[in-house]
């Protein structure tokens, strides 16, 4: 956790914003999609509700068409002119009044089969000798079915008895018996068998359902099939079987929250048939028992709901990604400038100033980016202003210290000098004098020079003179040598660095020392600089007076030239990469070691590229 946190707070801020968008816009492009889904789903169960309502109205019509023939049998099995008319018959039929008779009833019960749209065909008989047929349409009745209805209505005493279209005979049969009432007698004036063309009248009916020219309706009477639209799309055999074994967990999934509804005796479920979901409602009539089918393509109810729901899903999605690119943008000129500015301080840490200024945009900006801008390019110049001034502080501050450092040296070599030609003068050693002046006069034109760099070769030829002067006074008490490698002349170093250190070898070895002070003078060129050494047989310091002279704390005695002189003088000519070291012990003498780096005229280093 807070490894994310920690790369969430490490992101630009172009990027921060875009995520912040993106979390926004998702939030919200969940919560409309949810509310989208829900009201679909409100609106496909309201589909659902209204297919089957409407089979539910289809259904009611088959009803009260089937209710019309039961009352029409009953009407007409208490039809007082059929009451009448029949036993009158069954009186009469030897007659010749009886003729006349069945004519009459023949016509009216022609009448009544050729005005119901439901009856193929209307049979009476009195199951004996009478038996005449009248309808709309000559149906070859089997004669089995034809015994059997009047067994079963005879068995009924005058009750409404029927049976279902079969496969062997695909009409409605049904029958009545019609007992007198005018007496109350009940007797027995002859039967009605009605033979109705139920595929018919489902068919004229199915005109009403929505969407009929796709719809596969089926009718069935428990495992009896009695109607089959004739453009269904499957055998009915292969729906029942889909329909027994589709309440599966994804057709149930499918239908959640709703979509499912099972009350009483009518619900509704999806099934797939070739690779084609089909919608099914299925509605079982209270009336008759019978249960309707009705299958349709899912996608006639579901294609315009789908398109709409991928249409506003891909509408979301290109509005998502082109909102996300114009983000993009806008936080990228928003950030912009302050991605400059960001890059433009890291120019700042490498030292460049000038460049990091004209890294930022010439573009004026009114805005707080602008403004930082602006405030920025000010305190460069600032800074570039008093760099400048620092640094020409610095330079003459190291200009003054140097000539002031160079100052120092030059009235003590002079005065010493000068102390040593008196007394040879006094001591009547005109001669000695005489070269003691000439050196002199050497080393004062070398001392008194304006460079304040040398060659170690200058500054050994330096030393030789001091040697040779200083070697007139102390005669016997001192003996000077001076080793160098010829190849290390040439390096460069500041100038009257070696002298110093010869003249205090002289101060504090041969003045403090009862013996021959031994003091020698080494060049040693190595491979990555150069090692000079001064070393004297003198005294020695005790480790109180070491300490103080390598922490530089220990103050030269008269007006010499102690350390810390030439130490800073080293420090500011070779830019700190020089090293100085002082090693000593009572007794042992005392060891001074100079380090310094190969550094050679420009002039020379010049003509070494050329070459």
């Amino acid at each position: 956790m807070r490894t994310w946190k920690k790369k969430l707070e490490n992101l630009s801020l172009a990027r921060k914003m875009i995520l912040l968008y993106v979390l926004i816009f998702g939030i919200i492009s969940v919560i409309v999609g949810a509310a989208l889904q829900v009201t679909l789903n409100i609106y496909d169960s309201q589909i659902y509700e209204k297919s089957l309502q409407e089979l539910n109205f289809f259904t009611t019509r088959v009803d009260d068409e089937l209710t019309e023939l039961e009352g029409l049998s009953y009407d007409l099995a208490l039809d007082y002119t059929v009451q009448s008319q029949l036993s009158d018959i069954l009186e009469h039929r030897s007659t010749s009044g009886y003729s006349f008779q069945t004519s009459k009833i023949r016509n009216l019960l022609t009448k009544e089969a050729l005005d119901s749209e439901l009856l193929a065909e209307m049979i009476y008989t009195d199951k004996k000798q009478i038996r005449y047929r009248v309808g709309n349409q000559y149906v070859e009745l089997p004669t089995e079915i034809f015994a059997c209805m009047l067994e079963r209505s005879d068995k009924a005493k005058g009750a409404y008895v029927y049976q279902e279209p079969t496969d062997e005979f695909p009409y409605l049969v049904s029958a009545r018996d019609i007992r007198k009432h005018l007496d109350y007698s009940m007797d027995y004036l002859g039967s009605l068998v009605f033979i109705a063309d139920v595929g018919n009248m489902i068919e004229k009916h199915r005109e009403s359902l929505e969407s009929s020219s796709s719809t596969s309706l089926y009718v069935l009477s428990g495992e009896n099939l009695i109607y089959q639209s004739p453009d269904a799309d499957a055998d009915y055999a292969v729906v029942r079987e889909l329909i027994e074994a589709e309440p599966s967990a994804t057709t149930n999934h499918r239908l959640a929250q709703g979509q499912q509804l099972q009350v009483s005796q009518k619900h509704y479920e999806i099934i797939r048939l070739a690779g084609e979901k089909y919608f099914i409602c299925q509605l079982t009539s209270k009336k008759t028992g019978w249960t309707f089918i009705n299958m349709f393509p899912y996608s006639d109810i579901y294609s315009m709901n789908s398109r709409v729901r991928n249409g506003l899903f891909l509408g979301f999605g290109c509005l998502f990604l082109c909102t996300v690119l114009v983000t993009r943008q806008m936080a990228w000129r928003i950030v912009a400038p302050l991605k400059k500015l960001t890059d433009s301080i890291q120019i700042v840490e490498e030292g460049r100033f000038q460049q990091a200024k004209a890294y930022l945009s010439k573009e004026k900006r009114e805005d707080e980016a602008g403004v930082l801008t602006q405030e920025f390019c000010n305190m460069l110049d600032t800074i570039t202003n008093l760099i400048h001034e620092n640094y020409e502080k610095q330079l003459l501050l190291k200009d003054t210290q140097y000539r002031a450092l160079q100052a120092q040296i030059n009235p003590h070599f002079l005065y010493n000098t000068m102390n040593s030609i008196n007394w040879m003068i006094r001591s009547g050693r005109n001669q000695e004098a005489s070269e003691m002046l000439i050196r002199l006069s050497d080393l004062l034109r070398a001392a008194f020079r304006k460079n304040p760099e040398s060659t170690v070769g200058e500054e050994l030829e330096l030393v030789r003179n001091y040697v040779a002067i200083q070697q007139v006074r102390y005669q016997r008490r001192a003996e000077f040598t001076v080793e160098a490698c010829d190849s290390a002349g040439d390096f460069l170093l500041p100038h009257m660095i070696l002298q110093p250190l010869v003249e205090n070898s002289i101060q504090y070895g041969v003045e403090n020392s009862l013996n021959v002070c031994h003091i020698a003078v080494k060049v040693t060129e190595e491979d990555d600089g150069v090692l000079l050494e001064v070393l004297d047989d003198g005294p020695g310091m005790t480790a109180e007076e070491l300490e103080a002279v390598r922490t530089l704390t220990m103050k030269p005695k008269g007006n010499g030239i102690g350390l810390t002189n030439i130490t800073e003088r080293l420090k500011q000519f070779f830019d700190g990469q020089a090293r100085i070291t002082v090693d000593s012990g009572t007794g042992t003498g005392t060891v001074v070691r100079i380090w310094i780096p190969r550094r050679q005229r420009m002039s020379e280093e010049k003509e070494q590229d050329h070459v």
